[in-house]
């Protein structure tokens, strides 16, 4: 019995053993990711642009961070649940989950887009005007951020520590690559913050399709072929 129990445990661990590995590893790259970002604008451009930037992020990332918090947990608790219970319901929850967030991020984008008419200015002073110049450019990644990020938890649930991992390292790689054209090139303002833009819309909807593919590729794995 005592063999058995240990044969368990050993049996879990190597299972799990991944978890620590590459979930922890990607988490830390997403993390350098957010903060690699202001450190290569400062170094980029002059601190008022900075300054503006991050004001458009921080106004940005209010619906980004409520709506991912509180949808991103229950619909991991959901996704563990079918797992374990009816698998093969996995795609058709997905695509509602998708269908509601875009839902969702209607009334968040016409909201940023009468912010990006001037109203930042009124609300924080005239010296922060022309932030509403980039809210109105980045309200469209935010909107892809709103329907992805709160579906990131997928992979984590279907056990694809792995691919998690690679999709972080891609996004540091992307980043680094708009950032390094902006050197090189000499980027004006307005330009680099549509290609930064571009680059982020990018990689949310290879966020989706990975996330999707996955579920694909579970099902296929894990499910008797009919």
């Amino acid at each position: 019995l005592q063999k058995a129990k240990i044969a368990s445990l050993l049996s879990v661990a190597k299972r799990y053993r991944r978890f620590p590995i590459f979930t922890g590893s990607a988490t830390l790259i997403n993390v350098l990711n957010m903060q690699s970002v202001t450190i290569f604008l400062a170094f980029l451009y002059e601190p008022r642009v900075v300054g503006l930037f991050g004001l458009a992020t921080r106004l940005l990332g209010i619906p980004v961070t409520l709506i991912a918090m509180s949808i991103s947990q229950v619909l991991f608790m959901k996704i563990v649940g079918l797992i374990k219970t009816d698998a093969k319901m996995l795609p058709k929850v997905f695509l509602e989950m998708t269908r509601i967030l875009t839902f969702i991020s209607f009334p968040v984008l016409c909201l940023f887009m009468f912010l990006g008419t001037g109203l930042v200015g009124l609300i924080f002073g005239k010296e922060w005007g022309e932030a509403s110049l980039y809210l109105r450019v980045m309200v469209v990644m935010s909107f892809f951020q709103i329907v992805a990020e709160p579906l990131g938890p997928v992979l984590i649930a279907l056990e694809k520590q792995r691919l998690h991992f690679l999709r972080e390292v891609f996004h540091m790689i992307l980043i680094l690559l708009v950032f390094g054209a902006a050197y090189i090139f000499k980027f004006k303002v307005m330009f680099f913050l549509s290609v930064f833009v571009g680059a982020e819309v990018f990689y949310y909807v290879l966020h989706l399709l990975i996330s999707w593919m996955a579920i694909k590729v579970y099902l296929k794995e894990t499910l008797p072929q009919e």
